[in-house]
């Protein structure tokens, strides 16, 4: 008898380019570490909850695919958060 197909499709990210920044934020603690490793404080004023991540990387030139990369790497649970959740050396 055929074992029944396992679905090994990867779950979806937890950070996405179009998430509004605000709530990118609110959804991880270590979060506004990572953006400010990358020069990103667009989270501290008032268009944070309008402007999404891929918006608030264009003017300043920032790979979103990169930030997206270094938050959807943070841990579920925060109790296994770094010192510093960038985890690295500021990126400029």
């Amino acid at each position: 008898m055929a074992k029944p197909a396992v679905d090994r499709a990867k779950p979806a990210p937890r950070f996405q380019a179009d998430d509004v920044l605000a709530d990118v934020v609110d959804r991880h603690p270590g979060a506004s570490d990572v953006l400010l490793a990358f020069g990103l404080p667009c989270f501290k004023c008032i268009v944070a909850y309008r402007e999404t991540l891929r918006e608030g990387c264009a003017p300043l030139l920032l790979n979103a695919e990169e930030i997206l990369s270094r938050l959807n790497a943070l841990p579920q649970s925060p109790e296994e958060l770094p010192r510093s959740a960038a985890e690295g050396p500021q990126v400029r």
